[in-house]
């Protein structure tokens, strides 16, 4: 496969991630203007891989693990600026305006920018995950 060239890369490491995937690329699509989007999977056993590439995204395939799958994503990208994601984020509406303007800022280090997202962690406080799994520490 060949480098993305593109100002704007947008990163998703993904493991079996079918049920979420469909809502985080369409948010990302709805405001990507031109954006590469880069999903890296694990051996996904779901259909992670066909949903993303039926979605837009260039699908790289990586060994198991967040860093790796990332350092793959990264180096597949050829952009100014990079966009890390998980893949059950849901960016809220929005979000790209708070990208254009880190890159209008132009500062060559990593930004981080507060939007509302819909993740995991929400779906944890609102059934009682965090509490079962800080018991099981």
């Amino acid at each position: 496969m060949s480098a993305l060239p593109c100002s704007l890369a947008i990163v998703i490491p993904a493991l079996d991630a079918a049920a979420c995937l469909p809502a985080t690329l369409a948010a990302l699509k709805a405001e990507a203007n031109g954006a590469a989007i880069i999903l890296v999977d694990s051996a996904s056993g779901d259909a992670t891989r066909a949903l993303a590439e039926a979605g837009g995204a260039r699908v790289w395939l990586a060994g198991r693990g967040r860093g790796r799958q990332l350092a793959a994503g990264v180096g597949a990208a050829r952009a100014e600026f990079l966009l890390l994601l998980h893949a059950d984020t849901k960016l809220a509406p929005g979000w790209s305006e708070e990208v254009a303007l880190s890159r209008r800022i132009g500062r060559a280090r990593l930004v981080a920018f507060e939007t509302r997202t819909i993740t995991s962690a929400i779906r944890w406080r609102r059934y009682g995950w965090l509490r079962r799994s800080a018991r099981n520490l």
